[in-house]
């Protein structure tokens, strides 16, 4: 069975800033984000995360058909 982590922290300005860089994949001119699925920005903000969590150390899998994208943390 596997532990949950009871110390998880959430770095805001991390938070912060991941949500304003991944905000720039589909930007509109008014400040709002458009991004279809499956569009070019969809894809760019996928292959965003994915390396993301590769950089920290994350599994990642993807099933495109499914349109599932997820991380975790290795045994």
């Amino acid at each position: 069975m596997t532990k949950i982590a009871s110390n998880l922290q959430i770095d805001s300005a991390r938070l912060w800033g991941d949500i304003h860089e991944t905000a720039k994949f589909g930007a509109t001119p008014k400040g709002g984000v458009r991004r279809l699925t499956l569009g070019p920005e969809d894809k760019q903000v996928r292959d965003w995360f994915r390396k993301a969590c590769e950089q920290a150390g994350l599994e990642v899998a993807c099933r495109y058909a499914r349109l599932d994208v997820w991380a975790a943390q290795g045994p």
